[in-house]
């Protein structure tokens, strides 16, 4: 049985499962579902012989560990570390300005949000400012460059479909 990754239009969670899976090329299908208050399934879900995850910060370790693919969390512990805050704030900062700030101030002499390469920070990034396009405020010039930047991405363009 395949491994299997049910998502919901338009959700944060799924937007960066998506990616990450379609980023680090795991074997998986990938099926969106269209929410309604009859369907009882959690989303994001995943399913891989038998297992059943739901909590989407359990499926993200899960696929990293799993598929081998890009790693999107270097080596390096403070890296790591500094990646994963990065990904809590985007995920729990309320105020759409503060994020566009942060973001804008990390990317200040940096290719990416954690140096010059690419990480899971990024795919959180892009995938906040996909489900947030529609802010009031225009972007910074910078973050604005990046933004299109992530778009390009292959996998970026995928998870969107």
């Amino acid at each position: 049985m395949d491994a299997t990754l049910y998502t919901n239009e338009g959700s944060f969670d799924s937007v960066v499962l998506r990616w990450i899976a379609l980023e680090k090329e795991c074997p998986i299908v990938i099926k969106t579902l269209v929410s309604s208050p009859r369907n009882t399934v959690r989303l994001p879900y995943f399913q891989d012989r038998g297992l059943a995850l739901f909590d989407h910060n359990v499926v993200l370790q899960y696929l990293q560990e799993r598929y081998p693919g890009e790693d999107l969390l270097p080596s390096d512990p403070q890296l790591r570390g500094q990646i994963r805050q990065i990904c809590t704030l985007i995920r729990e900062t309320e105020s759409g300005e503060s994020i566009v700030a942060d973001l804008d101030s990390m990317l200040r002499g940096n290719e990416y949000l954690v140096g010059r390469d690419f990480s899971l920070a990024d795919v959180y990034a892009g995938a906040w400012l996909q489900v947030n396009s529609a802010l009031p405020k225009a972007l910074p010039t910078r973050v604005f460059n990046y933004w299109k930047k992530l778009a390009a991405r292959p996998a970026y363009k995928d998870a969107l479909q």
